[in-house]
């Protein structure tokens, strides 16, 4: 059997361990995901590209509302 690559197993890892940060932080608050989540306001999509070096992205601006 060819075993998981090793960046792939380590990628894991830290994405686990992010999520275990997130989840302190949000009982540290004493609040729900949910609450954590609407707490931080609406996201501001063409900023967060900027910062991450996503210059050709393109944003869509969706006019219908989601239900």
């Amino acid at each position: 059997m060819n075993p998981k690559p090793r960046w792939e197993t380590r990628s894991l890892a830290w994405i686990h361990q992010i999520r275990t940060d997130i989840d302190q932080v949000i009982r540290a608050q004493g609040m729900t995901p949910a609450e954590w989540i609407k707490k931080r306001g609406p996201l501001d999509v063409e900023a967060l590209c900027r910062k991450l070096g996503l210059t050709a992205a393109v944003v869509v601006k969706s006019h219908s509302k989601a239900a």
